[in-house]
C-alpha cells in the first residue's frame, strides 16, 4: 500500500488557496470549471465550454452529468445538473491503495434531499478517487467529525463501521462488488452484524480495531437477502478519522493481526458541498 507524496500543511494549504475572481458573485464558489452557489444550488460554467481539461459532459437526455477530474486526472467528482440546478453532487477521496484496488470514500449531496444518504460510502474502484496530498500533522484546534473502521478482505469485500463525532454509531455497510451492499444503522440484538460484535459507540480514536474470528472470515455471517462469500480472509484494517470539514483525514492502516503497519495524514480539495455534507451525517450521530 502507498500514499502521494508529502508535503507540510502550511505549504499545501497556500498552494491550494483561492485567488479573487472579479466575474464570480459573491454568493458563489468557483470549483474546477464551475462556478456553483450552495444557496440556490446554481451551477454554470466559470468560462467558455471547452476552456479546460478538468472537466467531461455525459450523454444524458435529462440531466446535464459533469466529470471532473483532479490534477492527476483522477475522476473527484462527479455533478448531476437539471435546468442550471444541482440535483446531485458525488465525490470521491482515495484513502489507500491495496492489494486489490484502491479505497475510495464517495460522499453525496442532493439538495432536494438534504437529510438523505447520511452515511459515507467506501468502495474499491479503479479509476477514480481525488488523489490527496500527505502532510505531517494536524493543527492543532481541530475535533474529529468522524471515525470509520473498515474491514478489507481478500475479494474485495468490505465491512464499515462509522461513527459520529459525539462516538455513536451512524451507519454499517457491507459491500461486495459493485451492485452488492446492505446497510444497518443499529446493533440491536437481532442486528445482521450481530456475530461482529462491532461497538455501537467508540471513545477513543486511537483505540485499536476490534478484531474476532468472526472479522477475520469476510461478510458472509451478515443474515440479509444479499448473498456474500461464506468465506473471506481479512487483509487489511482501516482506522478513518476526519477533521476539517471533510479535507482533512488520519489513515491508520492494520495487518489481518491487528498490528499497525502505517499511518499518515491526507489532505484534500475544498468541495462546495463539504459543510452540507457533514451536517447532514452529524444529524444522524
Amino acid at each position: 500500500m502507498h500514499f502521494p507524496g508529502s508535503a507540510s500543511l502550511g505549504s499545501s494549504l497556500g498552494a491550494r488557496a483561492k485567488h479573487l475572481n472579479p466575474q464570480v458573485a459573491p454568493s458563489e464558489t468557483k470549483y474546477a470549471d464551475f462556478l456553483v452557489n450552495t444557496q440556490n444550488h446554481s451551477f454554470r460554467r466559470s468560462g467558455s465550454e471547452g476552456a479546460s481539461s478538468r472537466s467531461k459532459l455525459m450523454p444524458n437526455s435529462v440531466f446535464g452529468i459533469f466529470d471532473i477530474v483532479d490534477t492527476n486526472g483522477w475522476k473527484s467528482d462527479r455533478v448531476w445538473v437539471r435546468n442550471g440546478i444541482v440535483h446531485d453532487w458525488n465525490q470521491y477521496k482515495l484513502l489507500a491503495d491495496t492489494s486489490v484496488g484502491r479505497l475510495v470514500l464517495h460522499q453525496r449531496f442532493q439538495p432536494g434531499n438534504p437529510g438523505g444518504n447520511l452515511w459515507d460510502n467506501f468502495l474499491l474502484a479503479p479509476s477514480i478517487g481525488e488523489t490527496g496530498v500527505a502532510v505531517d500533522s494536524l493543527p492543532g484546534h481541530l475535533v474529529c467529525e468522524k471515525v470509520h473502521l473498515i474491514y478489507l478482505f481478500e475479494s474485495g469485500g468490505l465491512l464499515t463501521a462509522s461513527y459520529g463525532s459525539k462516538g455513536k454509531l451512524i451507519g454499517l455497510p457491507a459491500r461486495h462488488d459493485a451492485n452488492a451492499s446492505f446497510r444497518y444503522s443499529d446493533l440491536h440484538a437481532d442486528s445482521p452484524f450481530d456475530m461482529y460484535e462491532l461497538p455501537e459507540d467508540v471513545n477513543d480514536s486511537a483505540m485499536e480495531p476490534p478484531l474476532n474470528d468472526a472479522l477475520r472470515k469476510g461478510i458472509g455471517k451478515i443474515t440479509s437477502s444479499t448473498t456474500y462469500p461464506a468465506l473471506d480472509e481479512l487483509i487489511s484494517i482501516f482506522v478513518v478519522e476526519q477533521y476539517d470539514i471533510g479535507r482533512l483525514f488520519t489513515v491508520r492502516i492494520f495487518n489481518a493481526h491487528g498490528k499497525i503497519v502505517t499511518s499518515t495524514i491526507m489532505q484534500f480539495n475544498t468541495r462546495p458541498y463539504d459543510r452540507a455534507i457533514l451536517a447532514a451525517s452529524q444529524s444522524a450521530g
